[in-house]
C-alpha cells in the first residue's frame, strides 16, 4: 500500500479485513440455511409418516384379512388332500365285536407260526404277536378299532419278514410313542435334577403345545437273518401300500468279526511272500471268511397315520365347502 498516504494505510487494511469476515460470514449463513432447510424436509416427512400411522386404521387390514384367508384356505385345501392320501393307503378299521378280534387274533397268530414253521424260521417261547394282554381277557368294546388296526399292520410286518426268509425273529414289541425303546435308552444320559424354583420369581404359565396332526405307531424287531434278507425285507418295507411305514431306527451287528486290515500296503509289481497268503501261512494278510455270514438287526419302523381328532375336524371342514 505504497500508493496510498501513510495516514490512510490504516483505515484501508482494517476495511480490507472487515470484507474477508463479511464474506466469511455470508458463505457459513448460506450453509447453515442449506442445512436448516434439509432438516425441515426430513422433519416433514418424518411428520407426514407419524401422521398416516396414526390415522391408518390398526392391523389387520382388509388386504391382511383377505391375505390371511387365501392361507388358510391353501392349508385346509393341503391338509385336505393329506388326509385323502392317507385313508387310500392306511389299513381299514372293520367294525367288530371283542370276541371277533380275539378270534381273528388268535388265527392270524396261528397261521403266523404255521408258516414260520414250513420256512424254518426260530420265533420266541409264546409268541403271540404282543397282545398276549388279550389272550384270555377280551379287549374293551371301545380299544376294539385301535386293536384291529394294530393287529393287521402287525400282521402285514411279521408277513413281509418272513417272506424274506430270516433265521430267526428274537422279539417283536408294539409300543406308543411315547414308550422309549431300548434302542433309545442305550446311550441316553440320566435327566439332572430339577431345580428349586424361586419362590421370587414371578409365575410363568408356558403355552399349551399345538395338538400334532400325525401320529405314528411303533413296532421294533429283532431278528437274525442274512444280508440279502434284510436288503428285501427293508425294500417290502418301503414299498408297501396298505400302510405307511417309516423305518426309523436301523442297528445291525455282523454275527462274524472280519479280520484286521491289511498292515502293510504291497507295490504294484511287487508279490507276496510264499505261504503268506494261504490258510494257516502265517503272513499279515486278510484272511477269507468261511461259511454264511449273517446279521444281527434291531430295528424299529413306524406305522404314520392322521390323529383322529384332526381327522374328524378336516372332515368336517370338507363338508362344508360347496
Amino acid at each position: 500500500m505504497k500508493f496510498l498516504p501513510k495516514e490512510y494505510r490504516g483505515i484501508a487494511g482494517a476495511s480490507a479485513f472487515a470484507l474477508l469476515s463479511m464474506g466469511g460470514s455470508g458463505a457459513y449463513f448460506g450453509y447453515a440455511l442449506d442445512q436448516q432447510s434439509a432438516a425441515m424436509k426430513i422433519a416433514e416427512e418424518k411428520s407426514a409418516e407419524h401422521k398416516r400411522l396414526l390415522s391408518a386404521n390398526p392391523p389387520p387390514s382388509p388386504e391382511q384379512l383377505k391375505q390371511l384367508e387365501g392361507h388358510r384356505d391353501t392349508c385346509r385345501a393341503t391338509l385336505g388332500e393329506l388326509r385323502k392320501t392317507f385313508a387310500a393307503i392306511d389299513f381299514t378299521v372293520q367294525d367288530q365285536t371283542p370276541q371277533e378280534f380275539q378270534k381273528a387274533l388268535n388265527d392270524k397268530t396261528q397261521a403266523f407260526i404255521k408258516k414260520a414253521e414250513k420256512y424254518s424260521v426260530t420265533l420266541p417261547p409264546g409268541f403271540y404277536m404282543d397282545f398276549d394282554q388279550y389272550l384270555k381277557k377280551l379287549p374293551p368294546p371301545e380299544l376294539v378299532p385301535i386293536a384291529s388296526r394294530r393287529l393287521s399292520a402287525a400282521d402285514t410286518l411279521l408277513d413281509s419278514l418272513l417272506e424274506s426268509r430270516p433265521i430267526s425273529l428274537r422279539a417283536f414289541k408294539i409300543r406308543t410313542p411315547e414308550q422309549l425303546s431300548e434302542l433309545e435308552t442305550a446311550n441316553k444320559p440320566a435327566p439332572p435334577p430339577p431345580s428349586k424354583p424361586d419362590p421370587k420369581a414371578p409365575k410363568v404359565v408356558a403355552p399349551a403345545p399345538p395338538k400334532p396332526i400325525l401320529e405314528a405307531q411303533t413296532y421294533t424287531l429283532q431278528f437274525t437273518a442274512r444280508p440279502d434278507s434284510l436288503r428285501d425285507f427293508l425294500n417290502t418295507v418301503a414299498a408297501e401300500t396298505r400302510g405307511l411305514f417309516v423305518t426309523r431306527r436301523l442297528k445291525i451287528i455282523n454275527n462274524k468279526e472280519k479280520e484286521p486290515p491289511i498292515k502293510g500296503a504291497l507295490g504294484a509289481n511287487s508279490e507276496p511272500a510264499q505261504g503268506s497268503g494261504a490258510l494257516g501261512g502265517g503272513g499279515s494278510f486278510a484272511r477269507y471268511v468261511l461259511g454264511d455270514e449273517n446279521v444281527e438287526v434291531e430295528m424299529s419302523v413306524d406305522l404314520i397315520s392322521l390323529v383322529g381328532d384332526t381327522a374328524q375336524a378336516i372332515e368336517k371342514e370338507n363338508a362344508k365347502q360347496p
